[in-house]
């Protein structure tokens, strides 16, 4: 496997565990911050225990509430109406 690929990995994990977060919240997987999983992975990575089934199911508990903890608030309309995108004319 290349670094990219280990990359790509990685975050289509994180985005498993918001939309696991977001489901047992009963709110949308994009009011959870995508930061706030990577800072709580990082703090909770050292409690992680290879090889224990009931300790490992506790610490993705905990981290799953953690994450939908900080949720983010739900966008206001808009304002300004998009604009319509116009063609380049050609000169010929």
């Amino acid at each position: 496997m290349t670094v990219l690929e280990l990359v790509k990995l990685a975050i289509a994990y994180f985005r498993c565990l918001m939309f696991q977060a977001a489901t047992i919240a009963g709110i949308s997987s994009l009011r959870l911050g995508f930061t706030v999983i990577l800072s709580s992975f990082r703090r909770a990575i050292a409690d992680f225990h290879p090889g224990q089934q009931r300790a490992n199911t506790l610490f993705f508990s905990k981290l799953i509430i953690e994450i939908w903890e900080p949720k983010i608030p739900p966008r206001q309309g808009r304002t300004n109406p998009r604009l319509k995108k116009t063609s380049l004319k050609v000169f010929v």
